[in-house]
């Protein structure tokens, strides 16, 4: 059954849990995809794969959430700010925008900073703004001497914090540095294994562990072949890609049976 990332969160996560689902992330708002505003819109399987969000309409939407302020009604300037976002995951220019009256428009560096106070918010279980006593309404001065929202010694917990810190960047243009300084994190100190299960006819006729990984397998089989207890197999769709994953994972390939005579031309052939 799915369940949120504030759920999972709250429940306990390893941190091969966390750097999974913090890269999941990141290929997401590299492929165009929504994420969500925050932790409790962010849904994800039994494996941590991360769902797309049922669609909802305005009166189904969260609601704002702000520290020790009203929770509907934000006045600002004699305007009252009725968007329906969690602001406490946005970079400061959109809580600005937004608090205006205006739309929190989400570019690749506003989802940089996401990341970040989402990776924040699962290593400490609450949002940077509650556990550090600022009040979101106070953004600009809490950020006026700072390059970032989230200073590294603030995020000690947090085994790259120092990417952390880059990717809540004040500048907007600084974060993709955090998450190159996170990519880069991860392959020294996250290994990867991907339990391949190959079926056929919906049976599991063999299985490989593919260990140690720490970058994606562009073809597990390069051949188009595959010998398991004595009988060839090829894969229904080609080639088989093994992504990198933190932690523990499994994969299920499909395969259909080579006939011997099919196998036969395959090896004439060559």
């Amino acid at each position: 059954m799915p369940q949120s990332l504030q759920e999972k969160t709250l429940a306990g996560l390893s941190d091969e849990e966390k750097c999974d689902i913090l890269l999941s992330l990141i290929n997401r708002v590299d492929l165009g995809r929504p994420v969500g505003f925050d932790p409790a819109e962010i849904l994800l399987d039994e494996d941590n794969l991360i769902l797309d969000p049922p669609a909802q309409n305005e009166e189904s939407r969260n609601p704002l959430m702000l520290p020790s302020e009203s929770v509907r009604h934000v006045l600002t300037g004699g305007n009252a700010v009725e968007e329906s976002r969690n602001l406490l995951m946005l970079p400061p220019e959109l809580i600005r925008n937004v608090l205006a009256g205006g739309n929190a428009v989400m570019n690749a560096p506003q989802s940089w900073f996401l990341l970040g106070m989402i990776a924040y918010y699962m290593y400490y279980r609450t949002d940077y703004y509650a556990q550090n006593d600022v009040s979101i309404l106070d953004i600009d001065r809490h950020i006026r001497q700072r390059t970032s929202v989230i200073q590294a010694n603030e995020a000690q917990n947090i085994p790259f914090a120092d990417a952390v810190a880059k990717m809540t960047a004040v500048s907007p243009a600084a974060r993709e540095e955090g998450i190159s300084a996170f990519l880069q994190y991860l392959p020294e100190h996250m290994p990867g294994t991907i339990r391949v299960r190959f079926l056929c006819d919906g049976r599991i006729v063999g299985e490989r562990d593919v260990e140690s990984m720490r970058e994606d397998v562009e073809d597990l089989e390069p051949s188009g072949r595959i010998l398991l207890n004595g009988v060839w197999y090829r894969p229904v769709t080609s080639p088989i890609r093994v992504l990198y994953r933190p932690g523990r994972h499994s994969l299920n390939v499909d395969l259909a049976r080579l006939s011997p005579q099919g196998f036969k031309i395959k090896r004439t052939w060559r």
